[in-house]
């Protein structure tokens, strides 16, 4: 997952596999983005402790 800057805005993409290809999927922007990017990043957390 990452964030890009396009422009004067940052924008919210996640990273996902399709068909064997890596593809990346807006998320979106502002404090919708925020709050997703924090679940993700918990996510992440979460499955590199165990």
């Amino acid at each position: 997952m990452a964030w890009e800057r396009r422009g004067d805005g940052l924008y919210y993409y996640r990273s996902e596999r399709e068909n064997g290809r890596v593809r990346k999927r807006y998320v979106g922007r502002g404090e919708v983005a925020q709050l997703v990017a924090h679940a993700d990043e918990t996510r992440r957390a979460v499955r590199e402790r165990r």
